[in-house]
């Protein structure tokens, strides 16, 4: 706690005990710099926000949800310094407004990051059939990837660290190859001149698919905003989310948005391999390197991906587990939930998120994959814009707090403000409002694929 803060307090309930992550100090600060949760939601879903938004939809999308990466680290990181606990936002909203918003936060966030491990099944499914063409059955790619997610719980900060330079590297790779491709290379590249963007393409399915791509667009980017809650837990809070605030959108931005544009740039809509068509789903990264004739490589790129979604599917098992640990110290739920075996593992909440993670991932074998896929992307989305909605208003009662108690929390020498507060919530709290609103018109009124509504009328038994 900061030297000169009172920290405001709820009756009857006592400080938040920080739960010590298995990061450690050091490693933390690395992987707040490289950010290493780029994952399957920028290397396959950009396909479903292409074929059912445009490009023009898919690069707006994305954009506005850079931008509330930026609104979410900017808000959350004045009490972060001021009560850097692995509680975070649960904690905070807790302290400030009222139990139960701590618990419905909480809670929102342990199931989107689970049904991100069942939507990362989809996605590896749909990589691997890169090479088997469905010659296996999708149980054992299900089964597979769960296995993968829940035994590489003990070595999760080595995984996260190395898949992160890997999927930044192949990011780099991919926009210098990406341009090159806009102008002609590959032995069967031509040169792009904006094609997609013409003839209604840049904007399909109107405001549907525009509110579909930012829905999309929340499931790839959402979960880098974690990045800047895990600051709780490192050496220097202060030195970390300061870095973090100030990388983490650059990074975001500068690597999401380019991406995008050559994805719209080099493949059209129309794609009948991109996710949720009637070919074969790929990467959009893999179909533009594909279309030049390219060889050998868009093969590294799959391999890469494949680690990629075991790699986010292994952290988002990590991070769920001890976020229902943090609400059991907390006094949220059972205190039993928190209880950890010898070497410090919180058995009984990474039971839960097994059970529950298993069960959502099996589902995928319920129903056509993009129809599951598209559940899944709901759940994860909304899990994440939720919390951010909490973070908002609980910004404002941090405020409120200070201000009622006359606290000079600001002027002490390891304190950090946000300059343009309270831009940063304000404009976090209209963009989560916007959020349901467009989720619950896509609840009642879905896109129709013109391409996947061709292909069941052709191949009825696809």
């Amino acid at each position: 706690m900061m030297q000169g803060f009172t920290e405001p307090s709820l009756p009857g309930r006592s400080m938040c005990v920080p739960i010590a992550f298995v990061f450690q100090p050091t490693n933390l600060e690395q992987v707040i710099s490289l950010g290493g949760q780029i994952g399957a939601g920028l290397f396959i879903s950009t396909g479903s926000n292409l074929r059912d938004g445009g490009p023009g939809s898919l690069l707006l999308g994305f954009a506005m949800v850079c931008s509330c990466v930026w609104a979410v680290l900017n808000t959350v990181s004045e009490m972060t310094i001021a009560f850097p606990t692995s509680g975070n936002f649960i904690d905070y909203a807790d302290r400030f407004v009222d139990p139960a918003l701590a618990f419905a936060a909480g809670f929102s966030m342990w199931i989107g990051w689970t049904a991100i491990i069942a939507a990362e099944a989809t996605f590896f499914s749909v990589i691997v059939n890169y090479w088997a063409k469905d010659s296996v059955h999708e149980a054992v790619w299900c089964t597979s990837q769960s296995i993968l997610s829940i035994s590489a719980n003990g070595a999760i900060v080595t995984i996260f660290l190395v898949t992160a330079i890997m999927k930044i590297l192949v990011l780099i790779v991919f926009i210098i190859v990406g341009v090159a491709l806009v102008f002609g290379a590959g032995p069967e590249g031509r040169m792009h001149h904006g094609e997609n963007w013409e003839d209604g393409k840049a904007f399909l399915n109107e405001f549907k698919g525009f509110g579909n791509s930012v829905l999309l667009a929340i499931l790839a980017i959402g979960d880098n905003t974690f990045t800047g809650f895990l600051a709780g837990e490192s050496k220097s809070p202060r030195f970390s989310v300061a870095h973090a605030v100030f990388l983490i959108p650059i990074r975001v931005s500068v690597f999401y948005l380019v991406s995008v544009t050559l994805i719209g740039i080099l493949i059209s809509p129309y794609n009948e391999n991109l996710l949720g068509s009637s070919g074969v789903a790929a990467s959009p990264f893999v179909i533009a390197i594909n279309q030049a004739g390219i060889k050998g490589l868009p093969d590294f790129l799959n391999v890469i991906i494949i680690f990629a979604v075991a790699a986010i599917a292994a952290e988002s098992f990590f991070i769920a587990s001890r976020i229902l640990q943090s609400m059991a110290h907390q006094g949220l739920i059972s205190s039993w939930v928190a209880k950890v075996d010898s070497r410090g593992r919180p058995r009984v909440s990474l039971a839960l998120t097994s059970i529950l993670c298993v069960t959502l991932t099996y589902i995928n074998l319920s129903g056509e994959g993009i129809t599951v896929f598209n559940w899944m992307a709901q759940i994860a989305s909304t899990g994440y814009f939720m919390v951010w909605l909490v973070i908002s208003i609980t910004s404002f009662r941090f405020r409120a707090a200070l201000k009622a108690q006359n606290d000079p929390l600001f002027t002490e020498i390891y304190a950090w403000k946000c300059a343009i507060w309270p831009i940063p919530p304000i404009w976090l709290l209209s963009c989560c409002c916007f959020y349901i609103g467009t989720s619950l018109y896509l609840a009642l009124y879905p896109i129709v694929s013109v391409l996947g509504l061709l292909s069941t009328q052709l191949w009825p038994s696809r």
